[in-house]
């Protein structure tokens, strides 16, 4: 099994060499023109007559320098699985979806041409499936900007668009209807969307409505123009906050109350790694990836930044040496954790402007955790060579009790606030140790 899972890296690996296109750099639009869009699937392959084949990056933007003339994708690839050949025997068969299309368009000299987002909506137990394009325009120049930054720095015109044919509005609509209805057919989700009154999901899709004896009333597909799948938290009956945020587009911020929707911007560029969280007042927390910290109390129209972590520089592959922020919300302010270097934690206060330090014991506590009787704070191991450590504190960063956790690999949360009692949830399977007790004793007892 170990030996399937490198035969299928190396050739997820070949996949992504592609053959027939070329290189883009600052040179590319002399004799050649560009050709660029987005699937909705990472690492799948497109195959485009005549003899090229491309591979689309793991966001599903593809982009190649090719020679003018005319061209068409005809099918794109798309990793489905790997199938060992059994338990005992080495090796194993790598699975793939395949997606007939008959999709021209032409290349210019000097030119981009943007072949738009290629949706592919697939038949619920069958083999059918439908084909859309969406014109997406600033998410491309955005790619392009963001991924060849050299060869496009001096490059502002629009890419030349290709004929389409584009999705109309009115179409996008009744789609994003549709995969909301079979998102609620699944009891995976259905749970979900039965607790809340704002949803979203794939293609940009933000809707709102009622829940009335477990039952979706006054549905409302929104308009909103952007085709990134939103993050949303609610902040009220069919209102919160959505954020919308490509690897290499510019993240867009959306306001939702009732059937509405006011499109607003951040104070930094986000991806899908933003941490983003709205508080019970309605107060919106973003964490990038450097641990800068930013809030807005008037629902995005302004920001505030008050500290930030200190924390590795990242790696020159970009790949490594980045955190993530925990913003946790409690009764008296917000804990915000997670530097590897960083030996406080920071706190606002309910009512405040600025964050406070406050000192732990330790680097890289993961999680503050606020009771009645004071502030827990956990540092969580790895199973093998570092233990979970948890530390609790009766004042904000005065002397800590260090406490035994109840297993390896915990995760905590409040089971009682008033009266301080934390709930552990333990160890790496699906089915996990339950433990309760008081942070005031550390004494944890299982439960189930």
């Amino acid at each position: 099994m170990r030996y399937g899972g490198v035969l299928l890296i190396l050739s997820v690996l070949l996949l992504l060499s592609g053959c027939g296109s070329l290189n883009i750099d600052k040179n590319s639009l002399h004799d050649n023109g560009i050709l660029v869009g987005k699937i909705p699937f990472g690492a799948a392959t497109l195959t485009i007559e005549p003899g090229i084949e491309l591979t689309a990056d793991v966001d599903g933007y593809f982009a190649s320098a090719l020679k003018p003339g005319k061209y068409t994708i005809r099918n794109i690839k798309v990793f489905k699985g790997f199938k060992a050949y059994s338990e005992t025997e080495l090796g194993g068969v790598i699975t793939y979806d395949n997606y007939g299309l008959n999709l021209s368009f032409d290349v210019r000299p000097g030119t981009i041409t943007n072949v738009g987002l290629i949706y592919v909506l697939t038949a619920k137990q069958s083999q059918k499936y439908s084909v859309y394009r969406f014109k997406i325009q600033d998410e491309i120049s955005d790619y392009l900007h963001g991924k060849y930054p050299d060869a496009f720095a001096d490059f502002s015109d629009p890419p030349y668009l290709s004929s389409g044919p584009f999705v109309a509005p009115d179409t996008l609509k009744k789609i994003r209807a549709f995969l909301f209805y079979r998102a609620l057919q699944d009891p995976t989700k259905n749970a979900s969307i039965s607790q809340k009154t704002l949803f979203a999901w794939p293609l940009g899709l933000i809707a709102t409505y009622e829940v009335k004896s477990h039952r979706i009333s006054d549905l409302r597909i929104l308009d909103n123009p952007i085709l990134e799948t939103p993050r949303c938290e609610e902040s009220g009956p069919r209102s919160g906050y959505c954020l919308l945020a490509g690897t290499y587009g510019r993240a867009r911020f959306v306001a939702v109350k009732s059937d509405k929707i006011a499109i607003r911007d951040l104070p930094y560029p986000a991806n899908p790694q933003t941490v983003f969280k709205v508080t019970r007042a309605g107060e919106i927390y973003l964490s990038n990836l450097r641990m800068q910290i930013h809030w807005s109390s008037d629902g995005g129209r302004s920001w505030q930044n008050d500290l930030a972590f200190e924390t590795p520089q990242p790696s020159s592959d970009g790949l490594n040496g980045y955190d993530v922020a925990n913003i946790y919300e409690g009764e008296r302010g917000i804990y915000v954790s997670g530097s590897p270097l960083a030996q406080y934690i920071l706190f606002k206060a309910n009512g405040s402007s600025h964050f406070t330090k406050i000192p732990t014991p330790s680097k890289h506590i993961i999680r503050a955790l606020e009771v009645a009787s004071g502030i827990l704070l956990w540092r969580n191991g790895d199973g093998l060579f570092r233990n979970d450590e948890l530390y609790f504190t009766n004042s904000e960063g005065g002397s800590y009790k260090e406490m035994d956790p109840p297993a390896s690999i915990c995760e905590p949360s409040v089971a009682d606030y008033k009266n301080s009692m934390i709930r552990f949830a333990c160890g790496i399977y699906a089915k996990k140790s339950i433990y309760e007790g008081s942070a005031l004793d550390g004494k944890w007892k299982l439960k189930l």
